[in-house]
């Protein structure tokens, strides 16, 4: 997945954790470099295969991060979060919200990333 995009928020798509894993690694060589947020709807994905292979660090979920997007009424926040830096220092904090009380084979849960401004979060 390569876009010259700001903004990417795609619904129904199947991108296994294996995908995302992949995509993030692009993302932390310099692939979407305009990229500052990513909304996907997704079925639960696996944290270590998403994670696999990458310098990760796991946020606190008592740590409470916000971040304005224009295209957003409400600002999108991450309680706790998993970060990743790209290769020329880009913070970005990724997370997927799952509600274990309603999981079965059809349903999919929201994956949002945000790359942190410059000297933010």
């Amino acid at each position: 997945m390569d876009f010259n995009c700001i903004h990417i928020d795609l619904t129904s798509f199947s991108f296994t954790s294996s995908d995302m894993n992949r995509y993030l690694k692009a993302w932390i060589n310099g692939c979407n470099f305009r990229m500052k947020y990513l909304s996907l709807d997704l079925r639960p994905l696996d944290h270590k295969i998403l994670t696999d292979g990458i310098e990760v660090e796991e946020a606190n979920a008592s740590i409470v991060r916000s971040y304005r997007i224009p295209i957003l009424r409400g600002p999108c926040v991450f309680e706790g979060g998993t970060d990743i830096l790209s290769k020329d220092g880009r913070r970005a904090t990724f997370q997927q919200i799952i509600d274990r009380d309603y999981l079965d084979s059809d349903r999919r849960f929201s994956f949002k990333m945000v790359v942190w401004p410059e000297g933010g979060q």
